[in-house]
């Protein structure tokens, strides 16, 4: 059996051939995700998959599905669409990260239509503020009129703050991970290194 484990900013060791709900939480997904830069670091400024994903889940009917689109890069990165495209081994294995992601966080089916349009468009607004050497007309959808992403980008831990927010708003699980939680899971990872 081929296993491959990597161990989490919360100390979760995970299979990646073969990942585990259990081996699945959210603060791994929302600290990962902040620091992880989208389009592979090729845009003006940092511009994380956390936030990008909190765009998405406040656009999109399937809120928390918007939110956690994206989370098997907190244990894959980001890899661009056309490299992804190239190796589609990578899907596979994301696939099996998204499967544990969904009986983790209890949601079902495939990606909902609605946010992948949201994903979809949302890239078009990203491009012509991220990346200005692109000509984002060259793309399919239309952009989002009243979404401004002009504006200050977020650091990586207001990402994750806000990652982390969203999620407890839109499911209304009570945050467990606040305080002096967290800062024993920062003293705990701090110790181990």
């Amino acid at each position: 059996m081929n296993e491959c484990f990597f161990t989490t900013y919360s100390g979760e060791k995970v299979n990646i051939m073969h990942p585990s709900p259990d081996q699945i939480n959210i603060e791994d997904i929302a600290h990962s995700l902040s620091l992880i830069c989208r389009y592979n670091g090729h845009c003006n400024k940092f511009y994380s998959v956390a936030e990008h994903s909190v765009h998405v889940s406040c656009l999109a009917k399937s809120s928390l599905w918007g939110l956690l689109h994206d989370a098997p890069e907190a244990y894959f990165s980001d890899i661009p669409r056309p490299i992804k495209a190239q190796f589609p081994q990578i899907d596979k294995y994301e696939q099996r990260i998204l499967d544990a992601v969904k009986k983790k966080f209890h949601i079902w089916g495939d990606l909902p239509k609605n946010v992948k349009e949201v994903d979809d468009r949302i890239l078009v607004n990203e491009i012509e503020v991220l990346m200005p050497n692109q000509d984002a007309s060259e793309l399919k959808w239309s952009r989002y009129k009243n979404l401004d992403l002009s504006g200050q980008r977020w650091t990586p831990k207001q990402a994750e703050e806000k990652f982390l927010k969203r999620y407890y708003e839109v499911t209304g699980e009570k945050n467990e991970i606040r305080g002096e939680n967290r800062e024993l899971v920062r003293a705990k990872l701090e110790k181990n290194i």
